[in-house]
């Protein structure tokens, strides 16, 4: 038996129990735990958690999948702007710079 003291999950008592693997008290799925033999004597309520947090999780990973290429499209958008943008600003700059050039060559 390890020499761990661990404690229940539910109310942090010591659960009297050395690990999930030296018979501590979890969830079928061991989702949840460890418990202590007095919390443990409700677990049909940690089930019902457990499984509507696994179901809970499940829907968010289904609406990253939906929303991670639209989000990847608005970046892209963003970074094309960006690109045309800067060479919009070049542009700019480029014909400023040949006004001043040829303002400077009628001045000489």
């Amino acid at each position: 038996m390890s020499n761990s003291l661990e404690y229940c999950c539910a109310c942090d008592s010591p659960t009297g129990r050395a690990g999930q693997g030296e018979d501590s008290l979890y969830t079928d799925n061991a989702a949840l735990g460890p418990f202590c033999e007095e919390c443990w004597g409700d677990t049909q309520f940690w089930r019902e958690r457990t499984d509507k947090l696994l179901t809970d999780n499940e829907k968010l990973r289904a609406s990253i999948t939906e929303w991670l290429p639209i989000i990847q499209g608005q970046l892209d958008n963003l970074l094309r702007s960006a690109k045309a943008q800067d060479e919009a600003r070049s542009l700019f700059l480029s014909t400023a710079n040949a006004r001043v050039d040829r303002m400077r060559a009628a001045l000489e």
